[in-house]
């Protein structure tokens, strides 16, 4: 019985051994095949992240490029010759779209894009121009395209400049090893406004018959931080200077001298000019896209009221428009008017025939609501008057919504022979003045703006002519525009130096700086906006 027992044991230990041995092996199997395809999957994922490594190695490295491409393309605008671009556009043609790359607002791929490349940099050489030439800084010198490494190329494809929001917006993109990468910034773009011409002499752009006349202060008081003056050599008196003086230079008397302003041939009592003075003749050109379909009504307070006739103006440089008719009123303001700007983010544009105001009449022009352009289309003959002011009568440009008027808020311009004339204690506030036919003939007694100063006028002034009062009949005559040793404003008014002060906000005038041979030098800011850009 004992020996049935060892045997039967001996038989169940024998099967639980073979039992054991067959399921090791299928185990040992599977389990080799698991790890064969965690090896496997090692393998893939180590390729995996080593071929994304290279990507990301190969477009940081494409990215290094772009964005050094950009540094270097900034740098080369510390040069104030190639600064000079900065308000003009480049925009080149994309090989896969057959346009431009950014378009007129400065975005990729909005749509706005054109068929044909925009190039104001290549041949562009203000070096001749006389205003220029002060500055001595050349022509503009800009590379486009660079290399860096081995295999790195950068190339600017565009640029555009915004002056509405004063940004400039530029697009480079780089190569490298058969890769390409992008950058699209955008800047801010701000002009060196610290010699703006406040006052000007200026030359009419067409006329090559036609030149500035003569700029004649005899001690009248120039102030204002912007109140620079820009007068034309030849016509003044002494047409050897070429260059310019500021406040306490060593030649300063030899400029005031030149405008009809020294101490003992004009009477001047020291130097009342505060900014500096350039002897070089601008030649503005008025944009094309003034306001033309805006019109605007008249309100007064006497029977010179009526209606401001706009019509549009085709070539706005040299047209002549006439006086609109069959209003039933007349088109002079000759009485206490004001003129409303109509809103709407386009100025207002009146034009009128003269403005005549006498005792304390007042042209009220309200620019709450919008800019108002005033064109005076009366004139064209020998001794037109466009404005003539006198006792205490204002030109004023007012808001009421408690903000400072802007001067680039109210413009009054004549393309055509209409003088300015100032009489008494007479004032034009807070305007740009644009008459390059005619001049300003300043024969005030003494001040009259409601602001307190020792002016007459607190406007930009851009004038064929700025003749003053003479202080003693002793003192010199001038020859407005050289006809013959003809002599204007001989009258005189003795120890009067009432003058013009020249507005602070002159970045309401910014929009006029493309048009006019001012050496604009512009400076670039912080980045508003990056963007990369794969292709």
């Amino acid at each position: 019985m004992r020996q049935i027992s060892k045997q039967m044991a001996a038989n169940a230990m024998d099967k639980k051994t073979h039992s054991q041995q067959g399921f090791a092996l299928p185990l040992a199997m599977g389990l080799g095949f698991v790890m064969l395809i965690l090896g496997m999957t090692t393998v893939l994922v180590s390729q995996q992240s080593r071929t994304a490594a290279w990507q990301r190695r190969d477009s940081g490295a494409g990215l290094a490029v772009a964005e050094g491409g950009m540094a270097r393309t900034l740098a080369q605008f510390s040069d104030p010759k190639n600064a000079l671009l900065l308000n003009r556009n480049y925009d080149t043609i994309n090989p896969d779209t057959g346009t431009t790359y950014l378009g007129p607002d400065g975005i990729l791929d909005s749509g706005d894009e054109e068929n044909s490349a925009i190039d104001e940099w290549t041949g562009y050489d203000p070096s001749s121009m006389p205003c220029h030439q002060l500055k001595d800084w050349g022509i503009p010198n800009f590379t486009t395209t660079g290399s860096m490494g081995n295999t790195g190329t950068y190339n600017l494809r565009a640029y555009r400049f915004d002056p509405q929001k004063q940004t400039g917006t530029f697009f480079v993109e780089a190569s490298r090893d058969g890769s390409t990468m992008g950058v699209v910034i955008t800047i801010s773009v701000k002009p060196d406004l610290s010699e703006f011409p406040g006052i000007a002499l200026v030359e009419p752009v067409g006329d090559p018959d036609w030149i500035a006349g003569i700029l004649a202060l005899r001690g009248r008081e120039i102030s204002g931080t912007y109140s620079n003056i820009y007068y034309h050599p030849a016509g003044s008196a002494d047409p050897s200077l070429t260059g310019s003086a500021a406040l306490g230079d060593h030649d300063r008397d030899s400029y005031l001298n030149a405008i009809w302003s020294s101490v003992g041939a004009d009477g001047a009592a020291g130097d009342t000019v505060e900014g500096e003075i350039f002897a070089c003749t601008l030649r503005p050109l008025i944009p094309k896209d003034l306001p033309t379909t805006v019109s605007g009504t008249f309100d007064s307070t006497s029977s010179s009221s009526g209606t401001a006739f706009v019509e549009c103006i085709e070539e706005i440089c040299t047209k002549h428009l006439e006086p609109a008719t069959g209003s039933g009123h007349s088109n002079t303001i000759n009485s206490s008017t004001t003129l409303m700007g109509q809103g709407g983010g386009v100025p207002t544009l009146y034009q009128i025939d003269t403005i005549d105001l006498s005792s304390n009449h007042t042209l009220s022009v309200d620019t709450t609501h919008g800019p108002v352009w005033i064109e005076l289309i009366n004139g064209g003959g020998k001794e037109e008057v466009g404005i003539s002011l006198r006792d205490t009568a204002k030109i004023l440009n007012i808001r009421t919504d408690g903000r400072s008027p802007r001067v680039g808020d109210l413009r009054i311009m004549a393309r055509q022979s209409d003088q300015i004339a100032l009489y008494d204690q007479t004032c034009i506030q807070d305007a740009f003045l644009w008459f390059p036919y005619d001049e300003l003939r300043l024969l005030t007694t003494g001040p009259g703006c409601p602001s307190g100063r020792n002016t007459n006028i607190e406007s930009v002034v851009w004038m064929e002519a700025i003749l003053s009062s003479k202080n003693e009949t002793t003192h010199r005559d001038v020859a407005y525009l050289d006809k013959g040793g003809e002599n204007y404003d001989t009258s005189t008014k003795t120890g009067v130096t009432s003058g013009i002060f020249v507005p602070e906000d002159m970045s309401s005038l910014n929009d006029l700086l493309p048009y006019i041979n001012w050496p604009v030098r512009y400076q670039f800011g912080g980045v508003q906006q990056w963007q990369r850009v794969r292709k």
